[in-house]
C-alpha cells in the first residue's frame, strides 16, 4: 500500500498480487491491485480482477471506497486508480 500511495505502481503490482495470492478470499487485497491496475493501464486483468472481488465482497463501488479512506493521505490514488480501471462510481 506504501508503494501504491507513493505512486510506484510498478513497484508495488508484484507485491499486490502476492497479496491476492495469498489471501484470495480477503476482498482488500483486491481493491488495491485493482487500483493499481488502473493506474498501469491493465484493463483486461483489472476486470478479472473485479469480477474475482465481486465474488467475495459487496460490489466494489469507488465512491464506497472514496468515503472509507477520505481521512487517508493515499486515498484519492487508491480511488483514481479503482475508476481507471473502470470500476463503477
Amino acid at each position: 500500500l506504501a508503494l501504491l500511495g507513493a505512486r510506484r505502481f510498478a513497484e508495488a503490482l508484484p507485491h499486490l498480487r502476492a497479496s491476492v495470492a495469498a489471501d484470495a478470499e480477503f476482498a482488500g487485497h483486491y481493491n488495491a491491485l485493482i487500483s493499481c491496475c488502473g493506474h498501469l493501464g491493465l484493463a483486461d486483468e483489472a476486470a478479472e480482477f473485479i469480477a474475482r472481488r465481486n465474488r467475495v465482497g459487496p460490489p466494489l463501488r469507488v465512491s464506497v471506497l472514496r468515503h472509507n479512506l477520505r481521512h487517508f493521505a493515499h486515498g484519492e490514488v487508491f480511488a483514481d486508480g479503482l475508476a481507471k480501471a473502470g470500476v463503477p462510481e
